[in-house]
């Protein structure tokens, strides 16, 4: 979902900087709850108990993990759709590919790993969801977060409007509401059925999307 490759580059200086982006790649692969410390600290080359010298437990840990990649980059997906240029249906083209982690086909704006690894984005939204039904002790952040990807759409919306680049006649916050929910429902739509080209998805998507909202242009591919 949401991501530009240098956004999320790491650059490995520290034990800790190593320890925490291996125990984001094994997250994706195998669920942050089946992943061990003591896998964390032989993958990532350390000596043992080197992770207690960082967190004070896995939690910490985890809690450190969904604010570096989670609430960073929602802040700078909030950037990049205020910096996008284009036509109503190019952007909303643009925020269905963004939030799937993709960009158009262009593997330069895929999430990369220190190890030049592309992440597919299907597992990230796994790995958040498996954090938001594991560990309700984490909802009320991801509640927040999910409050502020909500407020970057209010705004999407309002700057179309006084663009005249859509129906001037919809409530900003229900619309808004109505893209997240879209959004949201495309990504596990997609996870859920593989065999389903995803931009086969994605048009059937963003021609409902420009239907409800009016796209004022009529470049729909």
């Amino acid at each position: 979902m949401i991501f530009l490759k240098e956004d999320i580059f790491l650059y490995i200086n520290t034990n800790k900087d190593k320890m925490v982006e291996v125990a984001f790649s094994l997250s994706l692969k195998y669920g942050f709850d089946n992943v061990s410390i003591k896998q964390i600290q032989e993958e990532a080359n350390v000596s043992a108990g080197a992770l207690y010298y960082y967190f004070k437990d896995k939690n910490d840990l985890l809690a450190y993990m969904i604010d570096r990649f989670i609430k960073d980059q929602i802040k700078k997906y909030g950037e990049n759709i205020r910096n996008f240029k284009g036509t109503a249906s190019e952007k909303l083209k643009f925020i269905l590919y963004r939030h799937a982690g993709q960009e158009f086909r262009d593997e330069n704006f895929a999430i990369k790993l220190s190890n030049d690894d592309v992440m597919d984005s299907s597992k990230y939204d796994l790995f958040v969801l498996g954090v938001y039904h594991q560990h309700p002790e984490f909802r009320p952040l991801l509640h927040d977060l999910y409050k502020e990807m909500l407020k970057i759409y209010e705004d999407f919306v309002e700057n179309l409007k006084e663009k005249n680049e859509i129906r001037s006649d919809i409530d900003t916050k229900e619309t808004a509401l109505y893209i997240f929910t879209v959004l949201a429902g495309f990504v596990k739509l997609w996870i859920s059925f593989p065999n389903i080209p995803f931009e086969k998805i994605a048009d059937i998507n963003l021609k409902m999307l420009c239907d409800t909202l009016g796209c004022k242009d009529l470049q729909i591919d």
